[in-house]
This record gives C-alpha cells, sequence and structure tokens, in this order.
C-alpha cells in the first residue's frame, strides 16, 4: 500500500479499535445480559464467603466454571466493587476480543487468505450483541485459538507431539469455557487425526497417528476431568445444573425454533463452508479448517434442535458460528474477486480493506446508539424512540436499586424473570424460578414440601412479579391463574417439569406497583407483594 493508503487505514483502524473500547465503559450496565450477571452475582458471593451461589439461599453450579475463575479475580481486583469489578470484566473481553481478530488474522495468513479484514464487519456484528460479562468471548477466544494451534502443528514446520498435547490443553480449556464446545473439539479431534492419518483408514492404527491422538486426547480429558469430578462429588451429576434443565427430555423432538435467526444463519454458512471444502478454491488447510469448525457448529445445531427445550437464542450459543462466518466471508470474498475482473479495482484489496474498516466503524457506532438507552422490553418500540430519550441506564437497574434502598441487604425474594440485573443492583436475595441459578437440591425439595412449604422453610418473605399476569409472558417454569383479589402462581420443578404446587397473590398485600414508584419509561407492569 502507499503511505497515504497506509495513514488512511491505521487512522480509520483506530477510530474502530476507540469506538469498541470505549462506548461499553461509558455505560457498562447497559450492555450485559440479565444471565451475565449470574456470573457476577455469583463471584461477588464468593468473594464475600457465601461461596457458590447466587442469592445465599441455595447453592449453584449453574454456569460455565473457567469463566467464573476470572468474575471472581476481578471482584478481588475490584476489592468487591460492584461497578468496578464490571469494568474490569469488560476490559478483559474487550483484550480476548481483539486476541480473537489476531487468530483469524493469523489464520487467514495460515491459509493465505488475503481478504481476511473481511472476517471483521462480521465479528463486529456479533459482538454488537450482549455478549459482554457472558463466558462468550472467552469462549470464542479459546475455541479459535485451539483451531489455530491444530492448523499449526498439521501444517507449520514438523507434526511434533508437544504441539498437538497444546492444542489438548487448550480445547480442555475451551470446553471449561463454555462446555458445548465439545462439538466443535470432537470435530477439531477428528479431523486433526485424519489429517495426520492422510485421510485414509488403514492409517489410523499407526503408531503415529495413535500417538497423535493420545497427545490431542489426554491433555484434554486431564484439564476436564477435575472439574467433572467435583461436580459429580459435589452435586451427585457431571454437569451443571442449567444443562441438565435445558436437555431434560424423555426422548429426541424437533425443535427447528430453538435455534435463533442468528443460528440459522451460523448454519448456513457452515453448509456452504462444507460445500466449499469440494472445490479447488480450498487446499488441505483450508479444508481441515472449514471442516472444524463447521461439522462443530452443525453437530451443536443438532443438539439444541433435537435434545434442547429451553431458551437457545442468546448470542453465546453461537460463537463458534460466527467466528467460522466470519471465515467464509473472507474466502467468498477471494472467490469473487477472483471471478469477476471486470471490478478488479473496485475489489482491489486496499479498498476493500477501507470498505471493511469504514463498515466496522459504522457497526460499533450503532451498538453505541443502541446501548445509550437501554434494549427495548415493552414501552419503546422503534429506534425513533430511542432517539428521543436520553441516555440512562436500563429499568432493571433501577429497580434492583429501589429494592436495595427499600429493603434491608440479604432480603430472600422469589421472582419470576430477569434475577440477574435486580440481584446485582439490589443486595437481596432472589431465588429465580427458573432454577438454572439454583441447584439440583432445589428441585427435590420444592417437590418435597411443596412450593409453600420451600419458600416458609427458606424464609422468602416476597413475590416480585406481574400486576396483571394475563398480559405478562408467560414462562415454562411457572403457570398462573387469576383468583378473587390477585392471582395464584404454581411453579414447576424445572428439572422434571412436574408441578410443585401453588402460592398466593394477594392484592391487598402488595407492596409496591414498579410502573408507580420507579421514573424509567420502559418499566414492565411488574409489582413486589408480601407472601409469607
Amino acid at each position: 500500500m502507499s503511505k497515504g493508503t497506509t495513514i488512511l487505514a491505521v487512522i480509520l483502524g483506530a477510530a474502530v479499535l476507540l469506538s469498541f473500547i470505549i462506548p461499553a465503559h461509558v455505560r457498562p450496565d447497559n450492555y450485559p445480559a440479565d444471565d451475565s450477571y449470574f456470573y457476577l452475582q455469583v463471584a461477588h458471593n464468593i468473594y464475600a464467603g457465601y461461596g457458590s451461589t447466587f442469592n445465599r439461599i441455595v447453592p449453584t453450579n449453574g454456569y460455565h466454571p473457567l469463566w467464573m475463575v476470572f468474575c471472581v479475580a476481578a471482584f478481588f481486583l475490584a476489592h468487591g466493587d460492584k461497578l468496578l469489578a464490571l469494568h474490569i470484566v469488560i476490559a478483559f473481553q474487550q483484550v480476548l476480543a481483539l486476541g480473537i481478530i489476531y487468530f483469524i488474522y493469523r489464520i487467514s495468513r495460515l491459509l493465505r487468505l488475503k481478504y481476511w479484514f473481511m472476517a471483521l464487519p462480521i465479528l463486529f456484528v456479533y459482538y454488537a450483541t450482549r455478549l459482554y460479562a457472558c463466558e462468550g468471548y472467552l469462549n470464542g477466544f479459546l475455541v479459535i485459538g485451539a483451531v489455530y494451534a491444530a492448523l499449526v502443528a498439521l501444517f507449520g514446520r514438523g507434526r511434533e507431539p508437544l504441539r498437538f498435547a497444546v492444542v489438548g490443553v487448550i480445547a480442555g480449556l475451551a470446553a471449561l469455557a463454555r462446555l458445548d464446545n465439545i462439538f466443535v473439539i470432537g470435530s477439531l479431534f477428528l479431523f486433526t487425526t485424519l489429517e495426520c492419518a492422510d485421510w485414509r483408514v488403514a492409517n489410523l492404527l499407526s503408531r503415529k497417528v495413535i500417538k497423535t491422538a493420545l497427545f490431542l486426547f489426554l491433555p484434554f480429558l486431564l484439564v476436564v476431568s477435575p472439574y467433572l469430578a467435583l461436580n459429580y462429588f459435589t452435586f451427585g451429576h457431571l454437569v451443571p445444573i442449567s444443562g441438565s434443565i435445558k436437555s431434560a427430555q424423555s426422548g429426541l423432538f424437533f425443535n427447528l425454533g430453538g435455534v435463533s435467526s442468528l443460528g440459522k444463519v451460523c448454519m448456513l454458512f457452515a453448509a456452504v463452508n462444507l460445500i466449499l471444502c469440494a472445490t479447488a478454491f480450498c487446499d488441505r488447510a483450508r479444508r481441515a479448517t472449514f471442516l472444524i469448525l463447521s461439522v462443530g457448529v452443525l453437530l451443536h445445531a443438532m443438539q439444541i434442535i433435537f435434545l434442547t427445550n429451553h431458551h437457545t437464542k442468546w448470542p453465546w450459543y453461537y460463537f463458534s458460528g460466527a467466528m467460522n462466518m466470519s471465515l467464509s466471508f473472507a474466502i467468498l470474498t477471494e472467490i469473487v474477486a477472483g471471478n469477476l475482473l471486470f471490478l478488479k479495482r473496485l475489489l482491489a484489496p486496499k479498498v476493500m480493506l477501507a470498505c471493511a474498516l469504514i463498515l466496522s466503524l459504522l457497526i460499533n457506532a450503532y451498538a453505541l446508539f443502541r446501548y445509550r438507552y437501554s434494549a427495548p422490553t415493552i414501552t419503546l418500540r422503534s429506534y425513533v424512540d430511542y432517539a428521543r430519550q436520553p441516555a440512562r441506564g436500563r429499568w432493571q437497574e433501577e429497580l434492583g436499586n429501589w429494592l436495595g434502598a427499600h429493603f434491608p441487604e440479604g432480603t430472600n425474594i422469589i421472582i419470576y424473570d430477569w434475577p440477574g440485573i435486580i440481584a446485582y443492583h439490589s443486595g437481596c436475595n432472589i431465588l429465580s424460578t427458573d432454577g438454572l441459578i439454583n441447584d439440583f437440591q432445589y428441585n427435590d425439595d420444592i417437590l418435597r414440601l411443596g412450593i409453600s412449604g420451600y419458600l416458609k422453610e427458606k424464609g422468602i418473605q416476597y413475590w416480585l412479579g406481574p400486576v396483571d399476569p394475563a398480559s405478562a409472558r408467560q414462562q415454562t417454569w411457572y403457570n398462573v391463574a387469576v383468583t378473587p383479589g390477585g392471582y395464584e402462581v404454581e411453579v414447576l420443578s424445572p428439572l422434571y417439569r412436574k408441578s410443585a404446587g401453588s402460592f398466593e397473590v394477594s392484592d391487598s398485600r402488595r407492596v409496591a406497583t414498579f410502573r408507580e414508584v420507579l421514573t424509567h419509561t420502559d418499566t414492565p407492569d411488574l409489582g413486589l407483594w408480601r407472601i409469607d
């Protein structure tokens, strides 16, 4: 590139970097999804000496373990300050996000993709979703790091056994970062082994290939086994309660709607990449890369479609798919540029680099605009509403602060939804009816005692739920029946999908109607009742 072009690229690159890093620290509470606060709240309780618990009512293992280690470390660095801990977590995740871009660049160099920068807009669109404070960035960093390490081991200078051991260790950490990475990891192990065998079945039993497979699998097992053993002996199950609830099924079923729109797009590009593997555009290194990622993405999608009956539409489910798609855009751009010679100038690398950086900058600007207020829930219906509203925090944050100001720390509340951010800002002990951040014993106890008996035994005195249950979004873990002067909440055991009885909500015992006491225009029609 010429000197002027280089200066322009540096300026645009710096603008993209700053527009990605700074806004999230201006209003950090607006960026994470509610589920992301599960990690932060548990980490806060671990730091405070209460152990692995979301609410100090029941213990929990309802999270992916490796990210929790970093969240706890953030609280120690912040000396327990919740806002500072959130800043630290976001900053660390931004480093991981840039690390993912670095690995995409390194893989593209290894695959000789000169349009690698076309991956940037795809990644920044994905980064603009509610990924902060969840395991997503760590998950993506380790998955793409494992893929890069495997490619270096396969196509670098000599297939040294220790390089494959490094792949196994990184793959083990990726599994601890997000347990359903096992599909991409399994794909990585399979195609790495097949590549070592030169795709000949007869070579699979050779000493060299068996040695490679052992160097892959044993380090992986050494990393993952202690967590699985701890889970089993502490909670009686190998996997977390959240994973057990989401996959609690009596058999196979078909639920394509369980995959989000983003997930379906990722599936489409995984299929496209598999087709590309059969073309002349894919040499052995490119074929190995796309087979590892695309088959893993499709296997994970099949698990969601046929085995999962819960909310799986959040962006952190599809990080591997997004990275696979970003590489797909890089190679597809190269294919187009190589065949449409009449657009040679328009598709020149320096022109496309400028377009990719400008587009990335616009995407980051959109994210800034989106999160200056908060994601719409009830009242705000259009971007015109966004523009008319002043920049502010989310209604859940205001609700949590109101609870913290009006009730003693440690007040026990059972809630129907949004437990994460409300717990984080209120200081109250929030019991979520979906069970994802409780434990296995919670499911047995509410069936044994009945939900009313359980609430009394645990000293849970308040219910936070909809004022008009008929107009509220219904969930799979409770049912509501309107009664004279109130309503009745039937709670289901999330793990067993069985009724645990019900408790009464009386209008005469309503403590607050939040649309009346909060200033946020987006506040849903929620209330707080005393139920003891």
